[in-house]
Formats: structure tokens, C-alpha cells, sequence
């Protein structure tokens, strides 16, 4: 099987498995309260997400439509096809769990895709030299970058998105006014 071929192959073992596993979340979970995200969002929030769409989608599809219409020999346009193909099924899947199914589910997803997109991105510098391609793999590395800093922040968002927050915050109230 060729690189290509593996990769839209990988791409799609690992798309059944993560929809698998949040289907049978969804179910888990189905007794929930339907979830929605705590709002407002925080600014530093907003001016990260604005960050992450312009070096983490708007670039990649740029470089991509210039590797289709250049005709270098290279494996540019497969990889960043894949890695958008994978962005762009997470963010429908996300907008299907929050607004269709309005599952607590949704807040796995990125911890599903992110070290998958992760492992994608190294995939993709393994699959480049560094004589021909440097510039290539900069942009994967610095592509790396972001999505791991992305998931830090998702990490230090959960306790806001299941509302750990305000939930201490209300008990500690209730208290106040009983003494």
C-alpha cells in the first residue's frame, strides 16, 4: 500500500474508533442533562480560538491549494488533505454532539482528535526531507506546537466546561448565609 493510501486508511480506522467510542459515551451518558457551553467566554479564550483557526486551518488550506496548483513532487498536499480531512470531521462531530445530541460526549473530543492530529503532523515530517522540504516541516513542527499548547488549554478549561467551578462557588455561598 502506498504512503498515501495508508494514510486515508489510518485516517479512516481511526475516525470509526472515535466515533465509536463517543457513540457509546453518548449512550453512557445519555441520562445527563443536555450540556451546554458555560458562557461568556473568556477573552484570552476567544483570541486563542481566533489564533488556532488562522495558523491551524486558514494556513494549512492555503499552502494546500498552492501545492495543488504547483507542481512539486512532494507529499504536501497529502498530508495537510489528511490533516484537514480529520480537523474538518472533528468539527463536525463536534457541532453534532453539542447541538444535535447536546451530550456531555462532546467534551472528549479533543481529547481523542488532538493527539491523533498530533501524531498525524509527525507523520507527516517523517514523510518529508529535510533538504527539499524544510520549510515543510517548520510548519508541521510549529503546526505541533499549537495543537499540543490547544490541548493544554483544553485541560485547563474542563473544570469551567463541567462547571467544577461554579458548583464550589454556590455551596461556598450557601454556607456564608447560614452562619
Amino acid at each position: 500500500m502506498s504512503d498515501v493510501g495508508f494514510i486515508w486508511t489510518e485516517n479512516l480506522i481511526f475516525f470509526a474508533i472515535a466515533t465509536s467510542f463517543l457513540a457509546f459515551l453518548t449512550w453512557v451518558w445519555r441520562h445527563t442533562k443536555p450540556f451546554e457551553i458555560p458562557l461568556p467566554l473568556p477573552t484570552w479564550l476567544k483570541v486563542w480560538f481566533f489564533t488556532v483557526q488562522v495558523f491551524g486551518v486558514l494556513v494549512p488550506i492555503g499552502i494546500s491549494v498552492w501545492a495543488g496548483f504547483s507542481s512539486a513532487d512532494a507529499p504536501v498536499l497529502p498530508i495537510l488533505l489528511s490533516y484537514l480531512l480529520m480537523l474538518g470531521l472533528q468539527i463536525v462531530t463536534e457541532i453534532v454532539l453539542l447541538r444535535q445530541f447536546r451530550t456531555v460526549a462532546w467534551i472528549a473530543i479533543p481529547y481523542l482528535y488532538l493527539p491523533y492530529r498530533v501524531w498525524q503532523l509527525y507523520q507527516g515530517i517523517g514523510a518529508t526531507s529535510i533538504e527539499d522540504l524544510g520549510w515543510f516541516r517548520n510548519l508541521l513542527l510549529l503546526e505541533i506546537g499549537i495543537w499540543i499548547v490547544n490541548y493544554s488549554f483544553n485541560l485547563i478549561q474542563l473544570p469551567r466546561l463541567l462547571r467544577w467551578d461554579q458548583e464550589g462557588r454556590v455551596e461556598e455561598r450557601e454556607l456564608a448565609s447560614t452562619r
